[in-house]
């Protein structure tokens, strides 16, 4: 899958996903934006969150869709459902903040990752913390971050901002994106819609 030429990942972070058109923002800069957000996602101590999940790989589209509950700094539970065409694979994720377990009941498959261990090896302070989408920018080589504009989901402002991943906090991800687009809640600073893009 790391491979795979064309390859675009979408996640969305809400139920309804209505775009509308671009608005101009020049008042602010990129930094008191990016701030401002910042500020608000720091208030959040829990969420859930239903995800949607859609992977295009060479003309063909595996969609999932699911729930996240987070618990602040590092406690969560995923459930995942995938639509793999002929049948449904439902994985769940479940992050107590020592341990991740992944479960798989049609396989009747459990996997197990020593989170602590696994961050002081690899002095990557972000494994195990992937569903937490109150970090907008950890996830950016910060220099590369470039607003786009502001958008609206539903009745919700967003602000879309491209950048260039940070390899290093991604070095346990199923795929590794060469670019990100994130559209951040302005409410309450979470992250409401995300693709990744390979090379």
């Amino acid at each position: 899958m790391r491979r795979a030429k064309n390859l675009r990942v979408c996640v969305v972070f809400s139920v309804v996903a209505i775009m509308c058109g671009v608005l101009a923002h020049a008042d602010d800069s990129l930094q008191t934006v990016m701030t401002n957000l910042e500020k608000k996602s720091e208030t959040v101590t829990s969420y859930k969150a239903d995800i949607a999940m859609t992977i295009d790989m060479m003309g063909q589209k595996m969609e999932s869709k699911g729930t996240v509950v987070f618990q602040k700094p590092d406690k969560s539970r995923m459930e995942l459902d995938m639509d793999m065409g002929s049948m449904t694979m439902k994985q769940i994720f479940v992050n107590d903040g020592v341990t991740v377990w992944t479960y798989q009941p049609l396989m009747k498959m459990v996997t197990k990752i020593d989170v602590k261990k696994v961050q002081a090896e690899t002095q990557n302070d972000s494994v195990g913390n992937k569903n937490d989408i109150s970090k907008p920018f950890a996830g950016f080589v910060e220099d590369s971050i470039k607003f786009v504009g502001e958008e609206r989901i539903g009745d919700d402002k967003v602000f879309v901002f491209k950048g260039t991943p940070d390899k290093t906090r991604m070095q346990n991800m199923d795929l590794t994106p060469s670019e990100i687009e994130m559209w951040i809640g302005d409410e309450n600073g979470l992250v409401r819609r995300m693709i990744l893009y390979t090379e």
